[in-house]
């Protein structure tokens, strides 16, 4: 590598386009191989990750040419557990590599997060980065920095959630001191004493990495860079019970032996160390499931990662509210803050999720023509939140994808704005086929909870109570007609005495979950209103059916 060129360089500044293809959107940070950038290849439109190589104060460094051929090999290899990489290659800013843009978050954030992990999601983590490991030494290529910060849990194209490492031909070079204990704190002995770097050092770090995901506790790190070495090199690791993990004497034996300090009493090879761990680890629930567990929505949303709009693309504005009101005007100027839901655009754009690939929607002559009141969705999704886990909810308004699926997720959507019908059409069919075995009579328990719920100050105002049924009807009927901008409310008196007919039409693009959602609202309302009313759907229970009919009897 001896063409590569080491000459003084200035750092990129935001815009700069690196190889005249990379521009510079934000720098991420840096590390033992210098800085980070997250940039946009101009060819592709995509968002990718450029590491450029660390030059010391005279614009030298002896170890570039040495890391960029670790880079060059790492760059040949091909594994769906290694991050991908795309470029490497020397712009007028020095030596660079160019990977994939990672949707999700390293383990060291879930740590901090969740605390100790069960034992099964462990091994959802750790054995992908054993498959790695395998596969890159296979091909006589040494990781040399394993660690919760080079492990991360992200998302697919496919919206698969997978584990990948990152970091081949990144290791810290022999002649530069570690910063802080946390540096080394994974770090083999025989990588301290001499920089001597073969696969059981990688697996010296693995079981060291797997150690903390049981127990939240690193196994050797010490106050003080100092002491962290003289632990790593000369004192036992705390049994993973002493450090508080539940009994678990054989794994912890596995544990131990990858943590020897010499590397010949380690297992031969992280597939051997695979080998025990499985029957020790792996549980009933698949990895996906597992991960998916870990991994929150929140961690998918991140600014300007994806395909990068076109000029013309990003000139649109979105269509406003038809409510003028401050706080339309305050949601719209924060939709250009908003974290973007789109998926990378690394992924083919007909790989890519569309709402027709995941449910039954609107029929086509209804998409985007049809509004409702966010509080219908705020009230479906308080149900839901009530009753299924956090993350399976989080996973269908990340499939759904709109502004208003973002700020549903974010906290910020009001209740008082519409939403397009198209996106909570989608919540309530998602959620009805993921969440309720494809029962959609959970919203009508959905409606019956909004009258004491996110409705209950508008609805108990309205409605006092009354001896006629057909008073308190209109009064309910007051409330809900003006929460969809579309559809026709009548009220008329049914043939029996004291009992309402309730005909609502022009409804052709409302799905049958909202149809029960709008029958269990008035059944609760009627209640509060004390009246002991049986409804009975007449005609129009069916999805996208153009009338409603609904028989409201005293009882």
């Amino acid at each position: 590598m001896s063409h590569v060129k080491t000459s003084p360089v200035r750092l990129p500044a935001l815009g700069a386009a690196l190889a005249s293809r990379y521009r510079i959107l934000e720098k991420l940070g840096a590390g033992w191989h210098g800085d980070v950038y997250r940039a946009v290849d101009e060819q592709t439109r995509t968002t990718v990750v450029v590491r450029l190589f660390q030059f010391d104060a005279t614009g030298h460094s002896s170890s570039a040419p040495r890391r960029l051929g670790d880079a060059l090999a790492a760059n040949l290899i091909r594994h769906p557990h290694i991050v991908q990489s795309h470029e490497v290659g020397q712009s007028e800013f020095g030596p660079f590599v160019v990977t994939e843009d990672l949707r999700g978050e390293h383990i060291g954030r879930l740590l901090e997060r969740h605390g100790r992990l069960k034992r099964e999601s462990c091994f959802a983590i750790i054995e992908p980065v054993l498959l790695a490991l395998g596969a890159a030494h296979s091909m006589g290529l040494i990781h040399g920095d394993v660690k919760p910060r080079n492990v991360w849990v992200c998302q697919l194209p496919d919206n698969r959630v997978t584990v990948k490492v990152l970091g081949f031909g990144m290791a810290a070079p022999p002649l530069e001191p570690p910063q802080s204990p946390v540096h080394i704190s994974h770090f083999a002995p025989e990588q301290l004493e001499s920089n001597a770097l073969e696969p059981r050092t990688d697996q010296f770090a693995a079981c060291a990495t797997l150690y903390e995901l049981l127990t939240n506790s690193l196994p050797f790190q010490g106050p003080t860079v100092a002491t962290t070495i003289q632990r790593i090199l000369h004192q036992p690791c705390p049994t993973l019970e002493q450090a508080g993990a539940p009994q678990t004497d054989a794994l912890s034996k596995v544990i131990m032996r990858g943590l020897e300090k010499d590397p010949a009493r380690r297992y031969p090879g992280v597939r051997e160390l695979l080998d025990a761990l499985r029957p020790l680890m792996q549980g009933d629930s698949t990895q996906a499931m597992l991960l998916s567990e870990l991994l929150p929505a929140s961690a998918l949303l991140r600014k300007d990662s994806g395909t990068i709009p076109s000029a013309s693309a990003a000139s649109q504005r979105p269509r406003a509210s038809s409510i003028s009101s401050p706080e339309s005007g305050a949601r719209l100027a924060a939709a250009s803050r908003r974290p973007s839901f789109s998926p990378p655009s690394s992924r083919p754009e007909s790989s890519r999720p569309t709402l027709d690939s995941l449910v039954p929607v609107l029929p086509a002559q209804h998409r985007g023509r049809y509004r409702a009141r966010a509080v219908i969705w705020q009230s479906l999704d308080s149900y839901v939140r009530a009753r299924r886990p956090a993350y399976l909810r989080e996973r269908i308004l990340y499939d759904i994808g709109s502004n208003d699926a973002s700020d549903l997720l974010l906290g910020t959507l009001q209740g008082i704005v519409y939403c397009d019908l198209d996106s909570i059409s989608q919540y309530i069919e998602l959620a009805t086929a993921r969440l309720f075995s494809g029962d959609p009579s959970w919203c009508r328990y959905a409606g019956q909870e909004a009258v004491d719920g996110v409705l209950s100050a508008a609805l108990t105002r309205s409605i006092p109570p009354t001896p006629d049924i057909t008073v308190s009807v209109r009064r309910v009927c007051r409330i809900l007609g003006p929460m969809f901008d579309f559809g026709e409310w009548q009220v008329d008196e049914a043939g029996a005495p004291n009992s309402a007919l309730v005909t609502i039409s022009g409804i052709n693009a409302v799905c049958q979950g909202l149809r029960l959602w709008v029958v269990g609202l008035m059944e609760r309302s009627l209640s509060v209103a004390h009246q002991r009313a049986r409804l009975t759907v007449n005609r129009g229970e069916a999805a996208f059916t153009p009338r409603l009919m609904i028989e409201i009897a005293n009882h």
